[in-house]
């Protein structure tokens, strides 16, 4: 997120103020902004510095030194260069300065270019002064060229193996359009941008954004779980209801919410499908009768409630004739989608 030394004393405090605030959890990760970066905008360096000591007061999120002026950058430096910040950015005019900076201070290295021709040069260059750190920025000036340029970086260094590409990219959001921020944001982060910067600080534009993020940069090896186990949702007792689910994290924190919602107090059985949805686990054999049989046994659920009654999703109806076999419960279909969650325990629940 960006913050100007333009802006006066009160206004960087409420920046700072706000920024620290955007924390949120969604699907049981908590998300929040990950830097601020500090644009020198003024001639004097006197603003960008008093800037830096008020995020530094009163933030603990790594700082972004936007400046094209090396004195400014090394007086910066001296207050903080033990938080590593990335410096921002050297370019044709001031190459060798600021790669004399960032060696002497050991923090990673912005490279501006206006084309890809000369950022080729610059990253070349500063290789050769020692910079090993390096962030990327080609300078695009639209969502067409950016769009082209990131693709090209990314090819050069991943098929080819060129060495001066091989290196993260940042991108500076400058449209004042909220539509178009979040346009450019989620292009930029879907075609391999690392770092994005925003001016924009409204929660319409960032929640958009950081779930695209989110959603990216998962693991697909790894899917994102919840432990399985029973979860009480309310004042549970002998007689609440039970349904069952996989312990995919976006099921849980889909399901979860509506039972929350519906004011009823209700348990929800966790199985361990490896990660996997309702659908796709049933059709892996990862959600069978028998692995939900197993984990009513290892829980005791028979000493937890009296009615003998289980809840499973409506698109598994088909497992609720064996799942009665296999676990002397009476099955219940549940509804299909969560948000039919709530009428369910209301109206259909006895």
């Amino acid at each position: 997120m960006s913050l100007d030394d333009t802006l006066s004393d009160a206004e960087i405090l409420v920046r700072i103020k706000e920024i620290e605030k955007i924390s949120f959890e969604r699907v049981g990760q908590h998300i929040a902004i990950d830097a601020i970066a500090l644009i020198n905008k003024r001639s004097s360096s006197e603003k960008f510095l008093n800037a830096l000591d008020k995020i530094l007061l009163n933030s603990k999120k790594p700082v972004i030194l936007a400046s094209s002026d090396p004195k400014t950058i090394e007086s910066a430096l001296k207050k903080c260069s033990d938080k590593k910040p990335l410096v921002y950015a050297a370019d044709p005019n001031n190459l060798k300065d600021m790669c004399a900076i960032a060696k002497a201070y050991k923090t990673p290295l912005a490279l501006k270019a206006k084309n890809l021709e000369e950022l080729d040069k610059l990253s070349q260059e500063a290789g050769g002064l020692g910079i090993e750190e390096i962030v990327l920025d080609p300078g695009s000036e639209t969502l067409h060229g950016a769009l082209n340029d990131l693709t090209q970086i990314r090819r050069l260094g991943l098929k080819r193996n060129y060495r001066p590409f091989g290196f993260p990219v940042i991108m500076f959001i400058k449209n004042t359009n909220k539509h178009q921020t979040v346009i450019d944001s989620c292009t930029f982060i879907a075609k391999y941008s690392g770092i994005i910067v925003l001016d924009s600080i409204e929660e319409d534009v960032l929640l958009p954004i950081i779930t695209m993020r989110q959603n990216i940069y998962t693991d697909p090896q790894k899917p994102v779980t919840v432990e399985p186990k029973l979860y009480e949702f309310g004042s549970c007792d002998k007689n609440s209801p039970v349904m069952v689910t996989t312990n995919f994290s976006l099921t849980f924190y889909t399901v979860s919410p509506e039972i929350e919602a519906s004011g009823h107090s209700a348990y929800l059985l966790v199985t361990d499908s490896e990660g996997m949805s309702v659908l796709t686990a049933w059709a892996a054999e990862k959600f069978t009768p028998e692995i939900i049989a197993d984990s009513m046994k290892k829980i005791e659920l028979e000493n937890i409630v009296s009615h003998k009654k289980i809840i499973i999703p409506g698109y598994v109806a088909v497992l609720s004739g064996k799942l009665e076999d296999v676990s002397g419960w009476q099955v219940l279909v549940g509804p299909k989608e969560a948000s039919g969650i709530p009428k369910y325990l209301k109206e259909v629940w006895k």
